[in-house]
C-alpha cells in the first residue's frame, strides 16, 4: 500500500512528457516499498488527485511519480530517499551476527 502522496516539483512534470511514446526503464519503490524496474512506453501522465499522479505505460502499469527514483537515467522525487535508503549501516556489525 502507497503511503501519502508527496506533491512532486512541476518541472518533473515536463520531463516526464518530454519522454511521451519512449520507451523507457524506470526504477521506482513499487506500492509495498520494495524496488522495482519496469523497462516499458509511457503512454501517459494520470493525475488522480489524492491517490497521487501517475505514469502510465502501454502494459497498463501505473507507476507513482513521487516514488520514481530513476526515469530514463534521471533523478526522479525519490532519488534522494533511495541514496538515503542505499547507504545505511549494515547495524554497524558488516552483517555479521
Amino acid at each position: 500500500m502507497y503511503s501519502q502522496f508527496t506533491p512532486v516539483d512541476p518541472d518533473f512534470y515536463d520531463i516526464v512528457n518530454d519522454y511521451q511514446h519512449q520507451v523507457l526503464v524506470i526504477h521506482y519503490f513499487n506500492a509495498d516499498g520494495a524496488l522495482d524496474t519496469v523497462r516499458n512506453e509511457f503512454v501517459r501522465l494520470i493525475q488522480s488527485g489524492k491517490d497521487g499522479d501517475f505514469a502510465l505505460l502501454k502494459n497498463g502499469e501505473r507507476v507513482r511519480l513521487d516514488r520514481i527514483i530513476t526515469i530514463h537515467g534521471r533523478p526522479g522525487p525519490a532519488f534522494d530517499e533511495y541514496d538515503s535508503y542505499a547507504n545505511q549501516c549494515l547495524d554497524c556489525m558488516g552483517g555479521m551476527d
